[in-house]
């Protein structure tokens, strides 16, 4: 399904921290705290992370698939929804002092499962004199008693919307 040249990627075992200028609205969404209350639910949870290389332009996926014992619940995509919308914009400093800016918009999402919801944030950020662009697409797909999640990060280069839609696509239909 990965073009050619996608590896897995490990977890990421950095300890850094970031720090966010408007942590009173934009946490829920940068933190994905709009995923707790399910999480404390204690899920079965399956992650998969691939990207397209250790360079300057690189694209990433993140997949994380949550089971459920009770339905996924409407209202949690409503939730994830009230995050984004009270986030228009953002920046987060990363522990080595880098300011990334983000606007984030609404997105159409596929119509799959009982429920979809996207979110889009665009990037920039300045690295020594150098500007550089990025977007981060946050898909969620509510399947009656699971939840995916394919998260999609593109740096300097575009967003190839049809590999996103294939590896949705895929994992829903990876669905008993």
């Amino acid at each position: 399904m990965l073009p050619r040249g996608w590896r897995t990627e490990p977890e990421s075992t950095s300890s850094g921290t970031s720090v966010l200028d408007d942590p009173e609205r934009c946490t829920a969404l940068v933190e994905e705290t709009y995923l707790t209350d399910l999480d404390e639910q204690q899920p079965i949870v399956a992650r998969g992370r691939w990207t397209d290389g250790d360079k300057i332009t690189t694209s990433s996926i993140y997949v994380t698939v949550r089971s459920f014992t009770q339905p996924v619940p409407a209202e949690s995509l409503t939730v994830a929804e009230n995050a984004r919308a009270s986030c228009p914009r953002f920046t987060q400093t990363t522990s080595e002092g880098t300011p990334l800016h983000y606007t984030v918009h609404a997105a159409r999402a596929p119509a799959l499962g009982d429920q979809a919801w996207r979110a889009d944030l665009a990037m920039t950020a300045e690295i020594s004199g150098i500007s550089f662009e990025g977007t981060l697409i946050i898909m969620l797909v509510r399947v009656g008693h699971t939840l995916i999640q394919v998260t999609y990060s593109a740096f300097s280069e575009p967003v190839d919307e049809k590999l996103l839609l294939g590896v949705l696509n895929s994992t829903v239909g990876s669905l008993p």
